[in-house]
């Protein structure tokens, strides 16, 4: 069961939901105004190998570092 972020297209709040069937996907709504006016964002995933993790590490900034790149976020690019 994936988590999907979101943006709220009428109060601009983003927020994940774990989407249990594709076909509920259509009936979510944004947490803080109720609105269905929502986008899906690309967003990316983190893997275990066996031996560590494969997870970005930690810049010292908010994102912990797991925006892969150019983070719109907090601006930083790691």
């Amino acid at each position: 069961m994936p988590i999907f972020e979101y943006d709220c297209t009428d109060c601009g709040v983003s927020f994940e939901k774990l989407v249990r069937s594709t076909v509920h996907a259509d009936k979510i709504a944004c947490p803080k105004c109720t609105s269905r006016k929502i986008t899906r964002r690309i967003s990316t995933f983190a893997h275990t190998v066996a031996g560590g993790s494969s997870a970005p590490k930690s810049s010292g900034h908010s994102c912990s570092g797991n925006c892969s790149g150019g983070c719109k976020g907090c601006g930083n690019s790691h």
